[in-house]
């Protein structure tokens, strides 16, 4: 389990356990691998998980995980690694170490930074699953109608979406980044990922409406390789109307005003 100074819950992929002396009939055995055979079939073209060595999970644990623990429902999975994320996220900024109790491993600056790119490569392969699996597997494996659940999950959440994420690259100003942009819900939600040699000095990285360039949100941060920064456009508990964008500006050089990727979630 990965822990970290003032953090005490943190996601865990729970496994099957056997109690001693239970004994399994065949028909069953034969289920659960019919079932997983057909899991990985349709998770075939989902990426492959980061290689963590602590995680030990696969494609088959954590659909049947989610199905087992939240009825189906991504949601809240997706959540906590999203929540995860943001924690050592924390961590990092505040040159803190994460500790990976069960193997007495300590992550700090560029470990923590490539520890933190694999927990976004996760959540990308959850998201893969949520839409292969969302609402299919709960009560027993027995089929949902996937019209009926994806006709839900829009009227609930995904009304004035964008279909899919926007990404960028500002390859400039002695800048290798990459910008995502996506929206949770009605969310907007922005992520700077820096593909080159950590930052020399801070940057400003800016967020508006564009109607107007009204700022919203401004902050000056250093990024190192690898290292990842998340902002979730928010205003008291509400997502913002309109249209909305993310601009970086480096210290160390000069680049013209521009929107490096828009967003509209409502």
């Amino acid at each position: 389990m990965l822990m970290s100074r003032g953090i005490s819950k943190l996601p865990v992929i729970v496994g099957l356990a056997f109690i001693a002396g239970t004994i399994l009939l065949p028909h069953h055995t034969a289920e659960a691998a019919l079932q997983a055979e057909d899991i990985n079939a349709r998770a075939a073209s989902c990426p492959a998980l980061p290689n963590v060595i602590w995680w030990k999970t696969t494609h088959v644990k954590i659909v049947n995980y989610v199905d087992r623990k939240y009825g189906g429902n991504w949601h809240p999975y997706i959540q906590k690694w999203e929540n995860y994320r943001a924690k050592m996220q924390d961590i990092l900024e505040r040159d803190g170490t994460a500790l990976v109790k069960s193997r007495d491993i300590r992550l700090r600056g560029e470990q923590l930074a490539r520890h933190i790119v694999q927990i976004e490569q996760r959540i990308v392969v959850t998201r893969c699953l949520q839409d292969k699996f969302s609402g299919q597997m709960a009560k027993g494996g027995q089929a949902v109608d996937p019209n009926i659940h994806f006709a839900s999950l829009k009227s609930q959440s995904q009304i004035g979406a964008a279909a899919e994420d926007r990404v960028s690259s500002i390859n400039e100003a002695k800048l290798d980044v990459e910008v995502t942009a996506r929206c949770d819900g009605d969310t907007p939600t922005f992520q700077v990922t820096n593909l080159g040699k950590k930052w020399p000095r801070l940057a400003a990285i800016s967020i508006h409406r564009t109607k107007g360039n009204a700022l919203v949100s401004k902050r000056r941060m250093k990024l190192a390789n690898s290292q990842q920064a998340t902002f979730k456009i928010r205003k008291r508990g509400k997502a913002l109307k309109g249209e909305i964008g993310i601009f970086v500006q480096p210290s160390w050089a000069k680049r013209p005003f521009r929107y490096d990727t828009t967003i509209r979630c409502k």
